[in-house]
């Protein structure tokens, strides 16, 4: 559980790891950060995605399409150190997967304490449901 709250005025962090295809749902994340940027400007987050993979240029390019460079990073592979950093910093981590038998990335983020937010076609996702880490079934997304 996370010490403290972050101050009035914080720039939110979204984190996203793991290796970047298809199936993991990168996409699909910046799919759902443009319709937020759209329906509210003046929310400020920030959306780290780290890994590297065969959908690289194709999420840069989604990027650059939808105007997200300020707003969305792909930070490739990083350092351990650096990756520590990020979930200890971050405010929710994002699974969009489209298919994941469990997801590593959940442990991580679990064991760092930080609030997630995972697909229905990840196997965690039974498990966190079950577990109440939603009230319902429609909590895990």
């Amino acid at each position: 559980m996370r010490a403290h709250a972050k101050a009035v005025g914080h720039t939110a962090l979204i984190l996203c790891t793991g290796y970047l295809t298809q199936n993991k749902g990168q996409a699909l994340l910046i799919e759902a950060i443009n319709l937020v940027r759209q329906r509210n400007p003046t929310l400020r987050f920030q959306c780290v995605i780290t890994g590297y993979g065969p959908i690289r240029s194709d999420l840069q390019r989604q990027i650059e399409k939808y105007g997200l460079e300020s707003v969305v990073e792909l930070s490739g592979v990083v350092s351990d150190e650096i990756l520590l950093s990020l979930y200890r910093k971050a405010d929710l981590f994002v699974a969009p997967a489209y298919e994941e038998p469990w997801g590593i990335r959940i442990n991580d983020s679990i064991q760092c304490g930080v609030p997630l937010v995972v697909s229905d076609r990840i196997g965690a996702a039974e498990l966190l449901t079950a577990a109440s880490g939603g009230t319902d079934r429609k909590s895990v997304v």
